[in-house]
């Protein structure tokens, strides 16, 4: 009978300690991005698409489209050295694989499976961002 007791006690103590011990992560994530652990690695699944472009300053201030979890694009002002700017920016981000160029276009994919595409006509950049 006491070492019945003396078992229960250790148990109860054992999951009191466990848990004590666990943090709460919650507080730590931001409300911007959601991880996901893999074998491999982990990725990140960005909430908004907007997160997932480099931040860059337009010629103006740019006009947003956002469908929630399908895609966001935007247009701005922008002249052809700051599209070039940007399409750089673009590539140290990740947008390099299966990527298409010509004068004022630029798409490609990055490894996480997001697709840009980015069109300059005249002085309007116009940039749109998925999921595949």
């Amino acid at each position: 009978m006491i070492k019945r007791i003396f078992s229960l006690a250790m148990i109860a103590l054992t999951v009191l300690s466990i848990s004590s011990c666990k943090s709460d992560d919650s507080e730590k994530r931001s409300d911007n991005d959601i991880k996901v652990s893999t074998t491999q690695k982990i990725t990140v699944i960005y909430n908004s698409f907007k997160d997932v472009l480099p931040k860059f300053k337009f010629n103006s201030e740019p006009v947003e489209n956002y469908q929630e979890g399908l895609s966001y694009s935007f247009s701005a002002e922008c002249s052809e050295n700051n599209y070039d700017r940007y399409i750089d920016k673009i590539k140290k981000a990740g947008f390099e694989e299966n990527s298409v160029e010509a004068n004022g276009y630029y798409a490609a994919y990055n490894a996480e499976k997001y697709y840009v595409e980015i069109t300059l006509v005249g002085e309007l950049i116009t940039v749109f961002i998925k999921r595949t």
